[in-house]
């Protein structure tokens, strides 16, 4: 009854085989579960953590069902709106709320969603095992796979003014010269009058500064070795 297993299955089941398996030993198990679910699935990315954990398992078992495209818009729909409510985090991530009680609650929210199996089962093992605390962080992990399983490649563009359409256009086309056959880049645009001018771009794990203020920076530095 590892946890790619216990998702895949009723939520009824997955809580009838908490109860019957020692912690401990569902550790173990989860661990064997999670090795052979990445035979079976292939896993665009490698994450690590409690979150990262929970992410894989969820894309592995929308992969297996081929609703992954269902299941990132309801999960991201979910996490999106209680992300944005205060209390009703702060409510489910209370250890101290007996999980029957969350569960209502999640149940309300899978229903308002319209989720499917998957996604339902998923809920019911985060409010079983305690862990909607960690919504936030699994959903950014999840989001992070599908960007993989797409081929994105985040970049951010910094100006010191907001830049036009066709600024954009051109920072476009500089970028995508930048990666591998195949992969395109999801551009987000920020504005930081600090830099004074220029532009300071990321994309993937390179990074590029041609700000003002570095130009600046430099020189300065230049000029003290002078002296």
């Amino acid at each position: 009854a590892g946890l790619w297993t216990r998702i895949s299955k009723m939520s009824a089941i997955a809580r009838s085989l908490a109860r019957a398996v020692p912690s401990a030993s569902r550790q173990a198990v989860r661990c064997y579960a999670a090795a052979a679910q990445e035979e079976r699935v292939n896993v665009p990315l490698k994450l690590y953590g409690l979150s990262g954990t929970y992410a894989t398992a969820l894309y592995a078992a929308a992969t297996k069902s081929k609703s992954l495209d269902a299941v990132e818009k309801e999960f991201t729909a979910i996490a999106a709106a209680t992300g944005a409510n205060e209390k009703l985090a702060f409510f489910l991530g209370d250890p101290t709320v007996p999980a029957a009680e969350k569960s209502g609650v999640v149940d309300e929210l899978l229903t308002k969603a319209k989720a499917g199996e998957v996604t339902r089962n998923f809920f019911n093992v985060l409010t079983e095992n305690g862990r909607l605390q960690a919504l936030s962080g699994i959903s950014n992990d999840f989001a992070e796979l599908m960007a993989a399983h797409r081929k994105e490649v985040k970049a951010v563009v910094t100006s010191a003014e907001t830049l036009s359409k066709s600024d954009l256009k051109e920072v476009m086309k500089v970028l995508e010269g930048l990666v591998e056959a195949g992969e395109s880049i999801k551009l987000e645009s920020k504005v930081d009058p600090n830099i004074l001018g220029g532009l300071v771009v990321s994309v993937g794990d390179r990074f590029i500064d041609l700000s003002v203020s570095t130009r600046i920076k430099q020189m300065k530095n230049e000029l003290l070795q002078s002296l």
